[in-house]
């Protein structure tokens, strides 16, 4: 390589992805004019040898970028997201104007030109089909020589009481591009790089600049050109995560005061159906239960709705009670919980409790206790778990197919030796005639001539002491 330089033109489409626009939300003018940084690498260099080339206001990108000197003997990157001051540190990020995934291919067998063309099928396939396995489409795709670089380019947000909520955000795009790799054989030489991926303050490559190991330029395709909304991506990606998964993305959007009421919560329709459902099974006779009853209600509204929808809901079911409350009652009730900030979510046992829920009610409301929950589906893994024991699978199996640890296998065998490999198949010896050879034997079991005879051997020695113990000599 030599050492010239060469100025690089093009990226001016690149830079607005990470400068922040003239945004407005609820009639207030954001700024997020933070701080971006450029560093540079020598070949062979580690990460402990990055070197400055420019920090800059994000506004200024544009401008800096068009006079930059790249020397080909160098690899650049860029800070997605900016920062509050000229220190690159995680806690100093300002705001957040990019989510990154990282996929690389770290096969040193396969030839970058084999690289590049998989990366663009890959880039095609992202493009066509993200819709299929529930992602958002990329803004950007930066390919970088050994593998690309998904930008998802968002209307900058402060980064205050929001990383973990970008840390959920990005586990679930990594979880979509896995599936992706997973399924489509051709793309298996990608890994996602989730290490990279979750340090959200991290370097990434810098478009149209060398890269030094691949010895191929850093290029980048626009995809959309349209910023997502924060909100929107929220809704977008968590439509379809698990009720225990919801609880946890309410409890941090809460905290970082996110809307995300458009996505589909099954926590919010199940428990609102319980209720409309009890108050059906009542003949909405809730006398001496009203305030419990609307303390619950509003609570579950405002997983989805705002304060003021809440409370008209609230005051609508109200009219249709054989006694309602009055609406000074109705608003000495609601006081209290509408003055929180967060969510607040009562546990089934706690509404059974609050609302006196009989057994036969709880069956009809299909609404049980945590602890009752955790009874039954502690049942069901003992069930399954002596199924496959008695089928003679080993642990390993076993516990894979239950999906439990494999110390919880072998500890319900200490406590049940009857299940124990061996065990099992001495009692299944038993059974069999004792006229059949060894070979018929283990033909009939599926096991091996050697396992028969063990078994045999094992179950003469506990005859011998059985017999010992009854007639000592």
């Amino acid at each position: 390589m030599t050492g010239t330089y060469q100025s690089i033109n093009g990226l001016n489409m690149f830079a607005g992805f990470i400068q922040p626009n003239s945004y407005v939300k609820n009639n207030i003018a954001m700024c997020f004019d933070g701080f971006v940084q450029v560093v540079c690498k020598k070949i062979k260099a580690g990460f402990n040898d990055l070197k400055t080339v420019f920090w800059c206001r994000a506004s200024e990108l544009a401008d800096r970028l068009t006079d930059i000197k790249i020397y080909p003997c160098n690899d650049y990157y860029i800070t997605p997201n900016s920062f509050k001051k000229l220190e690159h540190r995680t806690n100093e990020l300002f705001s957040y104007n990019n989510l990154v995934i990282d996929v690389d291919c770290h096969n040193k067998d396969i030839s970058s030109e084999t690289i590049a063309a998989l990366a663009d099928d890959f880039e095609y396939f992202i493009a066509n089909y993200c819709d299929e396995y529930n992602i958002a489409m990329p803004n950007l795709c930066v390919k970088t020589g050994r593998g690309l670089q998904l930008w998802w380019s968002i209307n900058p947000i402060y980064e205050k009481g929001r990383r973990k909520v970008i840390r959920l955000l990005v586990n679930w795009l990594q979880s979509g591009l896995k599936r992706i790799i997973e399924e489509n054989k051709k793309f298996e030489v990608f890994t996602v790089d989730r290490a990279a991926n979750n340090n959200v303050g991290g370097y990434k490559r810098l478009p149209m600049s060398w890269n030094t190991k691949a010895k191929r330029i850093v290029t980048y395709s626009v995809l959309n050109l349209n910023k997502y909304d924060f909100d929107d991506l929220c809704s977008y990606v968590f439509s379809e995560r698990t009720e225990t998964d919801n609880k946890k993305l309410y409890r941090f959007s809460c905290a970082a005061n996110i809307d995300i009421t458009r996505s589909s919560s099954r926590l919010f329709e199940k428990r609102m159906q319980q209720l409309y459902d009890f108050a059906k099974i009542r003949n909405y006779e809730l006398y001496g239960l009203r305030n419990n009853f609307f303390l619950i209600m509003y609570s579950t509204l405002r997983i989805k709705y705002s304060h003021q929808k809440s409370r008209k809901i609230v005051k609508e079911f109200n009219d249709r009670l054989s006694t309602p409350m009055t609406d000074a009652d109705l608003r000495s009730t609601l006081s209290t919980v509408s003055k929180r900030s967060e969510v607040y979510k009562f546990r089934n046992s706690t509404i059974i409790e609050m609302l006196g829920i009989t057994n036969r009610e709880k069956e009809e409301l299909n609404m049980s206790s945590v602890e009752e929950q955790n009874r039954i589906r502690k049942m069901e893994r003992v069930e399954l778990m002596k199924k496959y024991l008695s089928k003679g699978l080993p642990v390993k199996k076993v516990a894979e197919k239950v999906g439990v640890s494999y110390r919880t296998v072998t500890r319900f065998t200490a406590k049940h030796p009857e299940y124990k490999k061996g065990n099992i198949l001495e009692s299944r010896v038993k059974e069999l005639d004792g006229n059949m050879s060894t070979k018929e034997k283990a033909e009939a079991l599926n096991v091996s001539k050697y396992q028969i005879r063990s078994a045999e051997k094992r179950i003469a020695q506990r005859e011998a002491m059985a017999e010992q113990a009854v007639c000592p000599r």
